[in-house]
């Protein structure tokens, strides 16, 4: 997933948790809120997700309707990512503006907190070690496997907790060491914040909210998610002490408020704002019930089910098989096909053939790379026409601008082969792929199949280019040889210098690379076994 699928994702999950929390924040125990918060880290932080039937996308999810061509975006070249002619292998893709703005963001919002915990830490250091019989006793009845600590500091007026391996309670130096019971209810309220490493998830939640800082959906994520923190330990403290106990540990919350700190970053503060908030979770909470257990269950797995996961890749997928489809179809859509007009590519209304300046066009195809390195193609073939048409687009440093048509000259229309399904018997494959074996892919005749490393290679992708022009010419026509074998276990690519055509006009073969797990999963549902064979493209 891209950092904005992931942020989109994220942001619809967050919508849905904010709804379901102000409809049940007093219903619910409050660990469920914070369960839903988690599972929204999860879906800003890890860069892939589950496909699921109950996905919310998977009833979105509709086809793009295909009028003859294909067109949107090919899920197949991670050869288009990886040895494509517009990303050369020596060549890393320009930065855009958008992501050194994003970079900077990250940095300066990285940096804000960062500064802000070493300022905090600084002060914290200047505390002093408790000397207190009653503090001793406490720890002792409170010994977890990590080593805590109370300690005292004048430079904080509020009581809060810091540290994830060595956590430290530390309490405001004029705290009343004689009020027993309103130290019990503080202590305890830090105890649980340890226990539970409550530090640790404030850390993920800070790394989500500078990842995703241009996201206002994130900001109110961690606004909430910390104010929901404190409301599971203010349960958790109500639950230890009795329902009984709900009037003197909100009067003890109200005491701290008016003493609260400022900011401290992944410290958990006795003292927070939304008290009123906080007093009213307080006053209403009740004894968990079966029926609140279960109705929390079912809400946290329905949310993640519905809002955490992805669509099923669907079959009939207009993106699958691109390189086949885009040489196959011979009705072209006027709308799809409006681009190219001002460059005298022209749609005939009534047979949906394509003419460029008046001569019928036998095969056009264009293919440009989107903001997230896949590849948006259309193409068209009409076995009767008469001229060969190629798009003249600029190189990444312009986003592939569209500047023009060309028609290729007469030798390479005659000379040109567009076999589109054209497929190889066992001893013309073996020949073909004889380039290829001082680099260890070997083709087994008795198998008909491809050997790489000792295993059978499912897809092999080859992306060339047709025209002998460096990667960075405005001329990107690029010609592929594929083969796909469903019995397979690795997907296997090129990697060619296109700046150093070979004597073929292709880019200079340097290696293979066996894909990546998360390409293999997504070539998974590009290709279809039914096509299994060699196929080239020009």
């Amino acid at each position: 997933m891209t950092l904005l699928q992931m942020s989109f994702s994220g942001a619809v999950l967050i919508l849905a948790v904010v709804i379901l929390r102000a409809a049940a924040i007093h219903k619910l125990p409050k660990r469920t809120f914070l369960t839903l918060w988690e599972i929204v880290l999860f879906r800003l932080l890890i860069p892939f997700s589950i496909p699921s039937v109950f996905s919310v996308y998977s009833l979105v999810n509709q086809p793009a309707a295909s009028a003859g061509v294909f067109t949107g975006v090919q899920r197949l070249p991670a050869a288009a990512t990886a040895a494509a002619p517009w990303l050369p292998a020596d060549t890393a893709p320009l930065i855009s503006v958008r992501a050194v703005i994003w970079c900077v963001g990250s940095i300066l919002c990285a940096g804000f907190f960062i500064i802000t915990y070493l300022h905090c830490r600084m002060e914290f250091q200047a505390s002093f070690p408790v000397c207190s019989d009653f503090a001793e006793k406490w720890l002792k009845e409170h010994m977890l496997r990590r080593t805590v600590s109370i300690r005292q500091s004048d430079r904080i007026s509020a009581p809060l907790t810091y540290g994830m391996l060595h956590p430290v309670i530390l309490l405001p130096a004029k705290s009343d060491w004689e009020n027993i019971p309103q130290l019990e209810y503080i202590l305890l309220h830090e105890f649980v914040h340890i226990r539970r490493f409550d530090a640790v998830i404030k850390l993920f939640a800070t790394a989500a909210l500078c990842i995703h800082w241009f996201n206002p959906a994130v900001w109110i994520m961690y606004s909430l998610f910390s104010r929901d923190i404190e409301l599971a330990c203010d349960e958790a403290v109500i639950r230890h002490t009795g329902l009984d106990a709900k009037a003197n540990y909100a009067r003890v919350l109200i005491a701290m408020e008016e003493k609260k700190s400022g900011l401290a970053p992944l410290c958990s503060s006795f003292s927070k704002n939304s008290i009123e908030e906080r007093i009213t979770a307080i006053m209403k909470t009740k004894r968990t019930t079966l029926f609140s257990i279960i109705s929390a269950c079912l809400i946290i797995f329905t949310a993640a089910g519905m809002f955490a996961t992805s669509a099923i890749a669907s079959n009939k997928n207009p993106g699958e098989n691109a390189v086949e489809s885009a040489f196959t179809q011979n009705q072209a859509d006027p709308e799809l096909y409006s681009v190219y007009e001002p460059f005298g590519l022209t749609v005939e209304e009534k047979t949906g053939k394509l003419y460029y300046n008046g001569e019928l066009v036998r095969c056009f195809n264009d293919a440009v790379p989107t903001k997230n390195f896949s590849t948006k193609a259309i193409g068209y073939y009409e076995e009767s026409g008469v001229v060969d048409v190629r798009t003249i687009r600029g190189n990444f440093a312009n986003s592939y601008e569209l500047s023009g048509l060309e028609a290729l000259s007469p030798t390479e229309f005659n000379t040109r082969d567009i076999p589109g399904h054209t497929k190889y018997s066992a001893g013309e494959s073996a020949n073909m792929f004889d380039v290829y074996e001082a680099f260890g892919l070997k083709y087994d005749e008795t198998k008909k199949a491809l050997f790489y490393e000792g295993k059978r290679v499912r897809l092999f992708w080859d992306s060339r280019t047709s025209d002998a022009k460096p990667a960075d010419s405005e001329k990107l026509f690029s010609s592929n040889l594929s083969n796909w074998d469903a019995e397979g276990t690795i997907d296997l690519y090129t990697v060619r210098d296109y700046k150093q055509p070979d004597e073929n006009g292709y880019g200079k073969l340097t290696g293979l690379r066996i894909a990546a797990q998360e390409e293999y999963e997504s070539n998974t549902g590009s290709f279809s076994s039914k096509n299994n064979g060699i196929e080239t493209a020009e």
